[in-house]
């Protein structure tokens, strides 16, 4: 028995004696790695893993502190896997399924570290960080019922937070849940009125909307904390643009252009904006219709460089070389508009064609181009008006054109005061053109009842 006690007490102090080495050479390999570290000797580092866990494949400590020295140098595969045989060994830590995912989203493995966030999540509901990238993860994969789980669960934790109002918001457009994204965007702004994206994002929902006013509202938000952010210029000139603030459009893509936009948007609507200004005759008179023109075509030269094969493009350029009667210019950009033009504006590109054609003189090219405008768009009544003019230039009949003035008066309402005073000259002109064309009526019978 006694012999028995002896031999149990030996085989303590051998386990013993063995733990307390395990201890000694643990900490003396953690010194060592430490040492190295500081002077930045990466590779005898890694020789020193490979010897240690060559000796002991199963210490979590050293796969531990292996792994995190492999995230130090961003060589996220080799820490990959040692946070994998950490795993094997234990699975129940939510730090290292944590920490794994983090090295997994360095190498876009974002399905994996989807997984392995959610895994920490569930070891730990309180790990808040790992729910944050679970959450983003869940966003990319387009699981989006999860990540706006995920969301809610978070601002459960922390409604003060405007990111996760912001990211909800976002989530939630993508499910058609507009009207719910479109309050949790807004409450993101009024935590945090400075947060670019999110101020971009509501003047978007406005700008889809058709609300320009709303839109054009939180732009001026936008510039009051960034008032040389070229985007919010930008917008603010395409808003004003498409309200038809022709002038201040321009004040706002100057200064766009000033913080350093070169944008084809930016270059073609201040062409378009200076166009639109011919209209304006308080500014013609100021600045000059030329004026206007050639400072529209620098511009939209500029736009054209960008993107010659733009049609709308081509079709200003065609209108203002037409304004300042450099008419061939004019046709070759008209043309090389009709060409590549959207549907929406075909008629328009063979409509400028006929009148570039009409100050040419070219009355037989300018008809065919009107009625091809026509064949594009019945509904277009200026384009009566230019035929109308057309024959009368060139039809022998003056009964034609006075018919199609007649249908230009019919809708007066459609048309300008010189256009209607225009028409109903002509028509009194070709009237009078008309009876000497046909004679009396006296005549007219006599000429039936002998011509047989």
């Amino acid at each position: 028995m006694r012999g028995v006690f002896v031999g149990i007490f030996f085989l303590f102090n051998i386990c013993w004696a063995q733990t307390d080495l395990f201890q000694t050479n643990l900490f003396q390999a953690r010194t060592k790695i430490d040492s190295l570290l500081n002077l930045r000797e990466y590779d005898k580092i890694e020789a020193l893993y490979k010897s240690e866990i060559g000796k002991d494949s199963t210490n979590k400590q050293l796969l531990f502190r292996f792994a995190k020295f492999y995230q130090r140098l961003a060589k996220h595969s080799k820490a990959v896997n040692c946070f994998s045989e950490y795993i094997k060994l234990d699975s129940t830590n939510s730090q290292i399924f944590y920490l794994k995912g983090i090295s997994e989203s360095a190498l876009d493995l974002i399905e994996d570290s989807y997984v392995d966030f959610n895994k920490a999540y569930a070891l730990d509901t309180n790990f808040i960080e790992a729910l944050i990238l679970k959450a983003k993860n869940a966003a990319s994969l387009q699981k989006y019922f999860d990540a706006e789980n995920s969301y809610l669960k978070l601002i459960k934790n922390d409604s003060t937070n405007s990111i996760f109002f912001k990211e909800l918001s976002e989530i939630q457009f993508n499910l058609k849940k507009d009207s719910s994204a479109f309050l949790n965007l807004k409450r993101s702004y009024q935590l945090n009125p400075r947060n670019k994206k999110v101020v971009k994002n509501i003047f978007k929902y406005f700008l889809i909307k058709n609300e320009k006013d709303s839109a054009l509202k939180y732009i001026n938000k936008g510039l009051v904390h960034y008032p040389k952010d070229i985007f919010f210029n930008e917008q603010k000139g395409l808003i004003l643009f498409l309200q038809r603030k022709y002038e201040k459009a321009i004040s706002s893509y100057f200064r766009a252009m000033s913080y350093g936009n070169k944008s084809f948007q930016l270059y073609y609507h201040l062409g378009v904006s200076h166009l639109q200004l011919l209209n304006d005759k308080k500014k013609v008179k100021k600045i000059g219709r030329s004026e206007l023109a050639e400072t529209a075509l620098i511009f939209l030269k500029t736009a054209f460089n960008i993107n010659e094969n733009d049609p709308l493009v081509n079709l200003y350029l065609g209108i203002g070389f037409s304004e300042i009667n450099k008419v061939d210019s004019a046709i070759y950009y008209f043309r090389n508009s009709a060409e590549n033009m959207i549907p929406a504006y075909i008629d328009r590109a063979y409509l400028e064609i006929g009148k570039a054609n009409l100050k040419l003189k070219n009355y037989i090219e300018a008809i065919k181009n009107f009625r091809l405008a026509e064949n594009y768009n019945k509904a277009n009544k200026n384009i009566k008006y230019y035929l109308a003019t057309a024959y009368d230039n060139w039809y022998a009949d003056a009964s034609v054109p006075y018919k199609m003035y007649g249908i230009v008066l019919k809708n007066s309402k459609d048309f300008s005061p010189e256009i209607i005073n225009y028409c109903t000259e002509r028509r009194k002109i070709l009237r009078q053109k008309m009876h000497f064309q046909n004679g009396s009526k006296k005549y007219k019978y006599l000429k039936n009842k002998y011509s047989h």
